[in-house]
């Protein structure tokens, strides 16, 4: 059991290190990001949309693979009527991993704000198949789209 310890020990100490020698671990960047990114939600809750952006861009500028950031600053575009703007950010962060019920759901209802029904199904089917329960919530009192 010793030997095994032995022999084991070099290597867990290297995953460990490795990513701090890396800077795989939470860079400075990405923790200025997230401030930027708290920063925003901030704005968001008191309704200042575009102060909210400034910050976005700002975690973005940061970390440009930061998906979360493209995801709230889509729902700040949407509630600025800039519905293209907030597919694209919507886009990116799906494109980045952010493949979670909230994003499909709100950019399907961007589509539908531009009259692109098709795709504003497309989105419904995919934040369906990620979690129905919470799509059917959102969609009570409309016909059941998760069936």
């Amino acid at each position: 059991m010793r030997y095994l310890f032995r022999s084991t020990a070099p290597v867990l100490c290297l995953i460990v290190l490795v990513p701090f020698l890396f800077g795989v671990a939470c860079s400075p960047d990405r923790e200025e990001a997230e401030t930027a990114l708290e920063q925003g939600l901030f704005f968001f809750g008191s309704q200042n949309y575009s102060a909210a952006i400034l910050s976005y861009d700002n975690a973005i500028r940061l970390d440009s693979n930061y998906a979360k950031a493209y995801h709230v600053r889509g729902k700040a575009w949407y509630e600025l009527r800039q519905y293209q703007r907030a597919i694209q950010d919507y886009d990116k962060a799906i494109r980045l991993g952010f493949d979670e019920f909230s994003v499909y759901n709100n950019r399907a209802w961007a589509w539908y704000k531009l009259g692109e029904l098709g795709n504003y199904q497309k989105d419904l089917a995919n934040a369906c198949d990620i979690d129905r329960l919470k799509m059917k919530a959102v969609l009570a009192g409309w016909p059941d789209q998760c069936d």
